[in-house]
C-alpha cells in the first residue's frame, strides 16, 4: 500500500513538472511574439519618418514657388508698362519733334538756305534734304507701341539711295519712358542730333584726297 502511494505521488509530481514546463514555454512564446510586435511597430515608425521627409520636400517646393513672381504679378507689371507708354509717348514724341526742328533751324541758318525740312504726319516725323534726296523717317506705331528710324542716304554719291535702320528703341527707366540708341538710354536732343548729323553728313561733298570711311 505504501508503494502504491509513492507511485501515485511520483505521477502527480511528473504531471506538475510537465505543467510548469508548459507554462514556462507559453510565457516564452508570448514574450517572443511581443518582441515581434514591437519590431513591427518600430518599422511602421520608420515609414512615418519617410513621410515626414516627403513633407519637407513639399515645403521646399512651395517655398521655391513662392519666390517666383506669380502670373498675376507679371500681368499687372505688363499692364502698368503699357499704360505708362500710353500716358508718356505723346509728350516724348513732341519733345523729339521740337529737337528735330531746332536742329533744322540751326542748320538752315548756318548755310543760309532752307534745305532741311521737318514734317509731321500720322505715321511719324519725316526730315528731308530735298536737294540730295536724303531722308530720315522717325516712325511711331502706337498700336504696337514701337518706334523705328529709317535713314535713306547716299542718293547723290551713288545714284541710288541706301536705306539703313538706326538702332533706336524704347525703354522704361525709373518710371519714365526713354529712347534707346544701340541699347543705351539717350535724350530726345541727343537722338535728334545724332540721326540728323548722320543724315546731312552722308551726302556732304568730301574734300579732294579724303577717302570715304566705312
Amino acid at each position: 500500500m505504501a508503494q502504491v502511494k509513492r507511485r501515485v505521488a511520483r505521477k502527480k509530481g511528473g504531471k506538475a513538472g510537465r505543467r510548469q514546463g508548459a507554462t514556462v514555454n507559453r510565457a516564452k512564446t508570448k514574450s517572443a511574439m511581443a518582441g515581434r510586435r514591437t519590431g513591427t511597430k518600430s518599422t511602421k515608425g520608420t515609414k512615418s519618418t519617410k513621410g515626414t521627409k516627403s513633407t519637407k520636400g513639399t515645403k521646399a517646393t512651395k517655398s521655391a514657388k513662392a519666390g517666383r513672381p506669380s502670373r498675376d504679378a507679371r500681368q499687372a507689371a505688363e499692364t502698368e508698362a503699357l499704360a505708362l507708354f500710353d500716358r508718356q509717348i505723346g509728350p516724348l514724341w513732341d519733345r523729339l519733334e521740337d529737337q528735330c526742328r531746332q536742329f533744322a533751324q540751326g542748320f538752315n541758318h548756318e548755310i543760309g538756305a532752307n534745305q532741311l525740312h521737318v514734317d509731321r504726319n500720322p505715321a511719324g516725323l519725316m526730315v528731308r534734304l530735298p536737294t540730295d534726296g536724303a531722308e530720315a523717317f522717325f516712325q511711331l506705331d502706337r498700336e504696337a507701341r514701337h518706334v523705328s528710324v529709317m535713314l535713306s542716304t547716299g542718293c547723290t554719291s551713288f545714284g541710288s539711295c541706301i536705306t539703313d535702320q538706326a538702332p533706336v528703341g524704347l525703354t522704361i527707366l525709373d518710371g519714365q519712358l526713354r529712347f534707346l540708341f544701340g541699347g543705351a538710354a539717350i535724350s530726345e536732343e541727343d537722338l535728334a542730333v545724332r540721326i540728323l548729323t548722320d543724315l546731312i553728313e552722308a551726302d556732304a561733298p568730301k574734300p579732294v584726297g579724303e577717302k570715304l570711311t566705312t
